[in-house]
Order: C-alpha cells, then structure tokens, then sequence
C-alpha cells in the first residue's frame, strides 16, 4: 500500500518528523527523507537541538498541566481542613450515638480510626499533588524565559510555530477524552436508572 508521507507529515510535530529523521521510528527507511524535507520546509534548526528539545519539554509540561486542570489524567485531590474533619467525626459521633447505641463502645473508636487514616492520606496525596504542580509550573516557566531569552517565542520562529500547532492538537484531544468521559459516565448513569425502573 503507497502512503502519501508528504501529506501525512503535514500534521506531525516537528518532535515526530525528527525522530522519524534520525531513524527512530518504526516506518520504513524511506520516510527519513520525506521527514527530512518536511522540516526543512518549515525551516526546522538542525543546529539548534538544545532549543528544540527545550521547547518539546516545554510542550510536554504545558499539555501535562492542561490535563491536570480538567482532570482527565487524575482526579484532582481536595485537601479536608481540621474544621471539616472535626466535623465528620462529630456526624460519626452522633450517627452512633442515635442509630448504633449499643456498638458505641467499639465500633466509634474504629470508625474514628479509619476516617483520620483516610483523611491523612487524602491530606498526604494533595501536599504531594499540589508539590508536583508547583513544580511543574516552576519548569514552565523557566523553559519559557529560556526560549524567550533565545529568541524563540516569537511569531516568526519556527520553534514557536511547532508549539502553537502542537498546543491547539493537544487541546483537542483533551477536548475529545472529555467528551468520551462524559458520554460514558452519561451512559453508566442511564444504564443504572434503566436497570432501576425495570
């Protein structure tokens, strides 16, 4: 089967068509020099890896980042103030105290047990959570002044095109596994009201 490469190149980042280039991909021998060509269209800079490899990281953390705040690669944790675990324990408390009399004695003290274990290790995963973001925001930004100290942020630069092209492809595909999560989660849900009323 004859594959239009030219074409299919079009659409790939400039991260892909060089490790096409350089023979780090699966597709047939022939490939490199279409990979070749394409990027010499869009004036790739083979003497400039260490900006390009910058601003492929840079992409990466930007498209980490994007998935985090719509939570599509992980739940977002919510840290439980004192205030709202005194007041968890307190409905614990008086959950027992009215409707298990008779287990006050010994199942309060394990019920008390097991929602401060559960809120110290929500507690734990957000600190962790929260650190990682800040992290990653801190290399963000970093990346960012490096590219703009390099010149490569501007509208011109072939680098900041490649970001652009990569940013509006990543951003639809987070827009997709949204849509694919809330069509399943939808469907579960009526599923369940289904399989209720029958």
């Amino acid at each position: 089967m004859d594959y239009n490469w030219e074409e299919i190149f079009k659409e790939k980042s400039n991260k892909d068509l060089y490790n096409i280039y350089i023979g780090n991909s699966m597709l047939p021998k022939e490939t490199i020099s279409f990979a070749k060509k394409e990027l010499e269209d869009r004036h790739f800079d083979f003497d400039n890896m260490e900006a390009n490899k910058t601003a492929w990281k840079l992409t990466k953390l930007i498209d980490e980042d994007d998935m985090y705040e719509a939570g599509i690669s992980m739940r977002k944790q919510t840290k439980v103030s004192l205030k709202l675990y005194l007041l968890i324990a307190l409905g614990v408390v008086l959950l027992f105290l009215f409707l298990f009399p008779s287990s006050t004695t010994t199942g309060l003290p394990i019920a008390i047990i097991i929602i401060t274990i559960i809120v110290f290790v929500n507690n734990y995963i957000y600190e962790r959570e929260q650190k990682s973001v800040a992290n990653r925001r801190n290399e963000i930004l970093e990346l960012t002044e490096k590219l703009e100290k390099a010149g490569q942020l501007k509208n011109e630069s072939p680098i900041f095109k490649d970001m652009i092209h990569e940013r509006k492809k990543n951003n639809e595909s987070n827009t997709t596994i949204l849509w694919v999560m809330t069509g399943i989660t939808l469907l579960i849900v009526i599923l369940k009201i289904i399989k209720n009323y029958t």
